[in-house]
């Protein structure tokens, strides 16, 4: 193909005109357009085939492609030879180089108007190649051409039977021709009749099918209407034309006549609740409807014995074969209002109960941590003897000692200095004994910032003769390098009550080496305090019981069941820390969280 300076196109032996600045090629004075098929086409025809079907389209496009195959003939045969076969022969390889395929005339019979005509690889099928085959529609274009091309060579209207073969890489389609009396035309104003009688049938059903649902619905609403729980209105210029069971039942009435015709004033009190006349509120009401879909509110009615009953009302405007009617149900809330006025006194009289409540509870809280006080001073007094028990004993031998070598006159000014000393180390020894315990029942309870060690050593040194007379090794692990700003006081109490409980239970159940270790470590915004026994740990069955009031193991003489309780509180409401308690493999363990 070689453009010249004429602007001319040779094609196989073929001339074409060019008018490159419109774009338009000229065949022997036909106009025609080169084809992207693929996928410009495609896109434009896929489409309409969907929304029309193949048979319609196919149809369609055949028909207008036969419309000027008598110039197609004549030009045939006035630039390609005088000879039709040879002219369509020429013509064929001329559309196959503008890409409609390569056409192969197979058999070609004048006298009985028959021919048979393959084309390989022809556009249309190779356009459809990316489409399911289900959704491909064939070759319209080349059939409608070549039933016009052939019908003005036999002069007889002709029709063309088509097979296709698009699964190979060389596909082709087959066209038989034969005269016939079918044409494109009547086919086309056949299947358009068929199409439309098929659109009103689907119409017809759908107009049947959509007039039974109406139909349905109509019923539907009139057996909900009629049986619905609530009570249900309609309303047509201020007055009610139609109402249920229900609403009458609500009014005490029996017949729909002794409601239908009335306003809503009439079957109510002159005024409403909230001091409005009825009448002025209902005409408000209604007037309202049109600038709101709905209107919700409570009403008050007058049954037929003269009773006032509250509804809960809701007014819906439809507009009904050109008419405004209002849709109205009635809900029964007389019960609620009342539930509603028991619930307002109530409410009235709830702060004052509330508060009467919490001071009774202070006054329990401060009478259980005071009983639980009370309740440890003989446990102190213990922890007291055992801490003065050695220092008396020693006095006593020193005194003894003194006494015997002034009977023998082998007393000195050496041995009296000595035993003096010793005197006053066991003295100062028992009154910092005495100031310790008298810390602990100090009531001040100011915060104060302190390390938690400090709190272990100090509470170590009231109940380290206890452990040591039941032979209780104690191992302290502080590794807390923190400090927080707590009641000091109250954490030694806690420490306290959970020790003296760790040692009961180690002496009740005469563990060998018994051992308690206290073990501090740093955790993020916390200090974590565990302390751990080797005592067999707690059952399961009582476990979530351990911090009740009044729960103890143990005998009546020998605790009240309120240590583990007050620790609880001690440490979660006035420390605001947690304290909680698990099992290990070798006994319990408590584990305090502070925050630092």
């Amino acid at each position: 193909m070689n453009i010249d300076k004429h602007k001319k196109i040779n094609m196989n032996c073929t001339e074409i005109n060019w008018d490159t600045e419109n774009g338009i090629p000229d065949f022997f004075g036909t106009r025609f357009t080169l084809l992207w098929n693929n996928p410009s086409l495609l896109n434009i025809f896929n489409p309409l085939v969907k929304e029309i079907g193949k048979d319609l389209f196919s149809l369609l496009v055949a028909d207008s492609s036969s419309k000027d195959s008598s110039q197609y003939h004549n030009n045939i045969l006035s630039s390609f030879s005088t000879s039709f076969k040879d002219a369509f022969i020429k013509w064929a390889e001329f559309v196959e180089a503008a890409g409609w395929g390569r056409f192969e005339l197979l058999d070609l019979d004048f006298n009985n108007h028959k021919v048979k005509v393959r084309v390989h690889n022809p556009w249309e099928l190779n356009m459809q190649s990316s489409l399911r085959k289900k959704d491909r529609w064939g070759c319209p274009f080349l059939k409608g051409k070549l039933i016009g091309i052939f019908s003005n060579a036999f002069e007889t209207n002709c029709w063309a039977d088509e097979v296709y073969e698009d699964e190979k890489e060389d596909s082709f389609v087959e066209f038989n021709i034969y005269a016939s009396k079918t044409t494109l035309d009547k086919e086309l104003k056949s299947l358009k009749r068929i199409e439309k009688n098929n659109e009103i049938s689907k119409l017809k059903t759908a107009v049947k099918l959509q007039t039974t649902k109406i139909k349905n619905h109509r019923e539907m609403h009139e057996i909900v209407f009629k049986n619905a729980v609530d009570g249900m209105l309609i309303i047509e210029n201020g007055v009610f034309i139609e109402c249920n069971q229900s609403a009458l039942d609500m009014l005490g009435f029996t017949k729909e006549k002794q409601i239908v015709g009335k306003r809503l004033e009439e079957i109510s009190p002159e005024y409403q609740p909230d001091g409005q006349l009825s009448k002025d509120k209902a005409e408000l009401l209604l007037s309202d409807l049109s600038k709101k879909l709905n209107n919700k509110l409570e009403w008050v009615y007058t049954r037929v014995d003269s009773c006032e009953q509250w509804v809960e009302v809701v007014l819906t405007p439809i507009h009904y074969f050109d008419k405004d009617i209002v849709h109205v149900v009635w809900r029964d809330i007389h019960k609620r209002k009342e539930e509603q006025k028991k619930l307002e006194y109530l409410n009235e009289n709830l702060k004052n109960e509330v508060q009467t409540q919490l001071e009774n509870i202070r006054e329990k809280e401060t009478m259980l941590l005071e009983q639980a006080k009370l309740a440890s001073i003989g446990e102190m007094i213990e922890n007291i003897a055992h801490q003065w028990r050695q220092p008396l004993n020693n006095l006593a031998l020193v005194n003894q000692d003194m006494y015997v070598k002034l009977l023998l006159d082998k007393y000195d000014i050496d041995s009296f200095e000595k035993s003096q000393t010793l005197i006053n180390e066991n003295i100062q020894y028992m009154s910092k004994t005495i100031d310790n315990f008298r810390n602990f029942f100090n009531p001040n309870k100011a915060k104060k910032i302190f390390e938690v060690g400090q709190a272990i050593r100090e509470t170590i040194q009231i109940i380290d003769a206890t452990f040591k007379s039941n032979f209780i090794q104690l191992e302290i692990k502080d590794k807390s390098k923190n400090v927080i700003n707590n009641y000091f006081g109250e954490l030694e109490q806690v420490l306290i009550i959970i020790l003296q409980n760790a040692k009961d239970i180690l002496v009740e159940n005469k563990i060998d080496k018994p051992k308690v270790v206290i073990t501090t470590k740093d955790e993020k915004d916390e200090i974590i305090l565990s302390i751990e026994d080797n005592a067999g740990g707690i059952p399961k069955d009582i476990m979530h019981k351990i911090f009740e009031p009044y729960f103890t193991t143990k005998f009546k003489s020998k605790g009240t069941g309120l240590g583990l309780y007050i620790a609880k509180m001690i440490i979660e409401k006035n420390m605001g820390g947690k304290l909680n308690i698990s099992n290990t493999k070798k006994g319990a363990k408590f584990e305090i969280s502070l925050r630092k």
